[in-house]
């Protein structure tokens, strides 16, 4: 699967779960007469316990540019439409 893909993959899985968060914790705050606070707090432990174990046992990519050289092969893109931000060619591997 091309990196792009597996972006909107990424978004799509995390808009799918975004959308339910709301009814998540209105259901855990009416299990708990209302208390809206202890529902949050329950949402972002969990939110952040994922985030944490996602970042300690997903991959790691070393030695990987973020962006392509100019043409010229000196400086930087200043014009973001030249950037290629949506295609798979703008990552290349590092010294």
């Amino acid at each position: 699967m091309e990196p792009m893909a597996h972006a909107l993959v990424a978004k799509a899985l995390g808009n799918l779960l975004a959308a339910g968060n709301a009814t998540i914790q209105v259901g855990l705050a009416e299990g708990w007469g209302g208390n809206y606070t202890q529902a949050m707090a329950v949402v972002t432990i969990i939110v952040a316990i994922a985030v944490f174990s996602l970042t300690l046992f997903g991959p790691e990519a070393k030695g990987v540019l973020f962006a392509r050289r100019a043409p010229s092969g000196r400086g930087s893109f200043t014009n973001r439409s030249t950037l290629g931000i949506f295609s798979s060619n703008n990552i290349e591997k590092g010294p």
